[in-house]
């Protein structure tokens, strides 16, 4: 029983290796496809992108130390996160209220 565990416990951990591997390529793939559809659709995300590889550079040369340049990176990336949460925010409000619309236009 003891070696069979063992073999079984191998193929699992095999089986399970291959599963994580395939979600992380897959959310990968979701992740980049929703920046671009971000970057296609929301204005304020392209200009923010813009400024993004204008400022990040600009972080190196300002920043006198590793902290300070991690610190000025950060707000950078959480400039953009905003805006991406913002803009789902305000695309499920919108489908909301279609929706809601929609249903008190047909009584």
């Amino acid at each position: 029983m003891g070696s069979c565990f063992g073999c079984c416990g191998a193929v699992r951990v095999k089986n399970m290796s291959a599963f994580l591997k395939r979600r992380l390529v897959m959310n990968t793939r979701y992740s980049i496809a929703g920046l671009v559809a971000a970057f296609k659709s929301e204005e304020a995300f392209r200009l923010e992108c813009v400024l993004f590889a204008l400022l990040f550079p600009l972080a190196f040369v300002l920043g006198d130390s590793r902290l300070e340049v991690i610190a000025l990176v950060m707000s950078l990336f959480a400039v953009l996160i905003a805006e991406l949460l913002n803009s789902g925010l305000e695309k499920t409000i919108d489908r909301i209220d279609r929706k809601s619309t929609r249903l008190n236009s047909s009584h």
